[in-house]
């Protein structure tokens, strides 16, 4: 056997192994949960390793047909993201019976400001904050 039918199987070894040795480090990966499920209170869990939360942000009224319409197609959001006020044509802000029907569910309650003009850059959003 020449040296060039030996490189030649060696190559083609090495081509049909190296899918083989990636798939298998790949499912051993995957076998890791997508989140932690025995966080603490703060979101992390002895690893240092940060919860994800599932949750809604809407700019819409929430009331129990939106809530139970959510849970039944989606699953029970743990968050939902609410405007503070109300922004004509953009947003209705949130009052006391959706703030209590959520924590009823013992869904948090993500606050949204959205009350500015201009939302480019750090300096337009650091310069609006000062001067609320």
């Amino acid at each position: 056997m020449g040296r060039s039918q030996i490189y030649y199987i060696i190559g083609l070894g090495l081509l049909i192994a190296a899918p083989l040795i990636l798939a298998l480090l790949l499912n051993i990966s995957s076998d890791q949960p997508d989140s932690p499920s025995n966080g603490d209170e703060n979101g992390q869990n002895g690893d240092n390793e940060q919860e994800i939360y599932w949750g809604v942000d809407s700019a819409s009224y929430t009331d129990e047909n939106i809530y139970q319409c959510v849970n039944e197609n989606f699953g029970e959001p743990e968050v939902w993201g609410r405007y503070l006020g109300d922004k004509e044509g953009v947003s209705a802000g949130m009052d006391t019976n959706e703030v209590n029907l959520l924590h009823d569910n013992d869904v948090r309650i993500l606050v949204i400001y959205n009350h500015f003009n201009e939302a480019t850059g750090y300096d337009h959003g650091a310069r609006h904050a000062w001067n609320l």
